[in-house]
């Protein structure tokens, strides 16, 4: 429907020269001077025109709206100022009024003194007077800008849609051309592999590492670039299922332990001790979401550790989860804080070409986030660190199998007094929170010096401490040093050391094995490890173990 039909209309309307007129007393042709002057206080166009279609008055809002002067029009007609195909539209429609002797309204476009088109409602009306005259009354209404609205609303509709479809087809080739390169992919990585046990001489064998580590990354941008265009065209599903949080929280750990490791920064996990571990949600969606925000953690962090927080709260049956990770690296600045989570993005463009990156990670865990009905959040101080904070709420299994530990089965642990040392106190706040869910109470302290100095108290005092648990890299002496220290005196030959690193040299490990430490663990620690670990020390201190 075009604008002109959608504003046309019919409308009764009863002819002037129905109505009956009241004459004027006024003094001295009083009454032509009233008329007159109302007829130019009147805001919208009129005109009138005689028999023979010429203007015979017309009032200044009418001259202004076609920009031309009152001595321009009275003695002309229609055809005098418009292109002859209108002026026989417009006689027609005069006609007809003086025909029928009634009204029409109609819906007209005028061309002004300047070329302008105009859109205006006209309405007509036959008026007869006393000496038997013949005039036509025309009243308009100015309609252009409610035409202009209404196709620019128009255009608009049609804008919109050409661009959703568009982007419905990007999608769907983004889709297609990801399955596409997939496959062939699949096949050169597997290739690399059955390459890798062929007897390969050691500089082919860094070749083949280098293609697989080439190939994955292809992959993943492969894979990002495939949940982009499922979200772009709104195929991206959901899978809710049950599962133990707290194990896919250990899962993503290990699997980015070795990037944390390579980089030598401690990964930490704090999963507070109350949170129920079996909810229904996407298991695998969720996982991709720690998995980006740690493996960015990792990324944009050159030293000091990265901190996952996993806690939350319990409400009607259902757990509202809060997963954060926290790093010390390069931060980001606040302008750019918003534009981190759109598509393409980063917070400076050099960090590509540093770091590597579509710019699609962030903005599609936001989107995956969203989709769970929760939201995903970002703090930060430039030159100081970030935290990513995930909060989203998720059904806990109703019959949550039993979380029986170790500990459980083994009363023996109970009787260890342990001392942890470790120079970062989110490390301590781990292990502490980890020995307490085991039942254990430990001391915590900051340095090897400060360690020395307990031990060698509580051996003084006659309760000396049965276990020790000491980081690796620490200030002014690390943890080798100090089991090397304390080996050395007879007073602590007895005591059980276990020491946990970040690094996974086998040189380090075998320094620590000949320092006699009595346990060695690659972090991230997972809460099974420590289960273990805590268990073969309290073996070992009852002399069931070696």
């Amino acid at each position: 429907m075009t604008p002109r039909a959608s504003l046309q209309q019919s409308v009764p309307m009863t002819p002037l020269s129905a109505v009956p007129v009241r004459q004027l007393n006024l003094p001295n042709g009083g009454t032509l001077e009233l008329l007159s002057h109302v007829l130019s206080l009147l805001p919208n166009p009129v005109y009138v025109k005689d028999r023979q279609h010429l203007w015979v008055e017309a009032n200044p809002a009418f001259c202004d709206i076609l920009g031309r002067t009152r001595e321009d029009l009275l003695g002309k007609s229609d055809y005098d100022i418009s292109p002859p195909d209108q002026a026989d539209v417009f006689w027609a429609m005069d006609d007809d009024v003086f025909l029928t002797q009634g009204q029409n309204i109609n819906h007209e476009a005028l061309n002004n003194a300047v070329g302008e088109t105009l859109w205006v409602e006209s309405q007509k009306s036959y008026f007869k007077t006393e000496d038997g005259a013949e005039y036509l009354v025309g009243i308009l209404t100015d309609l252009t800008a409610l035409v202009d609205i209404q196709a620019r609303e128009t255009a608009l509709a049609a804008a919109e849609g050409k661009a959703l479809a568009s982007a419905r087809a990007k999608s769907e080739f983004l889709a297609n051309m990801s399955h596409e390169i997939r496959t062939p992919m699949n096949g050169v990585l597997g290739m690399t592999q059955l390459l890798r046990g062929t007897g390969l001489t050691d500089q082919q064998t860094e070749m083949v590492d280098m293609l697989e580590r080439t190939g994955d990354a292809l992959l993943s941008l492969i894979d990002d670039v495939l949940d982009f265009s499922k979200i772009e065209a709104g195929r991206l599903k959901l899978s809710p299922e049950p599962f133990d949080l707290r194990q896919m929280v250990d899962d993503v750990v290990v699997l980015l332990g070795s990037s944390a490791r390579e980089s030598e920064l401690d990964l930490i996990v704090q999963f507070a001790p109350s949170l129920p571990c079996y909810v229904v949600g996407d298991r695998g969606r969720i996982r991709q979401v720690l998995l980006n925000l740690i493996g960015n953690a990792i990324k944009f962090t050159e030293n000091g550790y990265i901190s996952v927080e996993v806690d939350g709260r319990v409400e009607a049956g259902g757990l509202h989860l809060s997963a954060s990770v926290c790093d010390t690296g390069i931060g980001i600045a606040e302008d750019k804080l918003a534009s981190i989570f759109e598509k393409f993005e980063q917070a400076d463009g050099s960090m590509t070409r540093i770091y590597g990156g579509t710019g699609l990670g962030l903005a599609i865990s936001r989107d995956l986030v969203t989709l769970m009905g929760g939201t995903l959040t970002a703090t930060s101080v430039l030159g100081t660190g970030s935290r990513f904070r995930m909060d989203v709420n998720l059904p806990i299994v109703a019959n949550e199998p039993s979380s029986q530990t170790d500990a459980d089965i083994n009363p023996d642990i109970k009787g260890l007094k342990i001392l942890v040392v470790d120079d970062l106190p989110p490390n301590l706040k781990v292990i502490t929170t980890q020995l307490e869910r085991l039942g254990l109470c430990a001391d915590a302290v900051g340095s090897a010096k400060a360690a020395v100095e307990h031990l060698v108290t509580a051996s003084q005092s006659g309760d000396p401490y049965t276990l020790l648990i000491t980081d690796y890299h620490m200030p002014d002496c690390d943890g080798l040093r100090l089991t090397q220290t304390l080996r050395r005196h007879e007073s602590f030959k007895a005591l059980d050391i276990i020491a946990m690193s970040s690094v996974s040299e086998g040189s380090v490990r075998e320094s620590f094995a000949a320092a006699k430490v009595n346990d060695y663990l690659f972090k991230p620690i997972t809460l099974a490890n420590f289960d273990r670990m805590i268990m073969r020390s309290a073996a070992r201190l009852r002399g069931d173990a070696p």
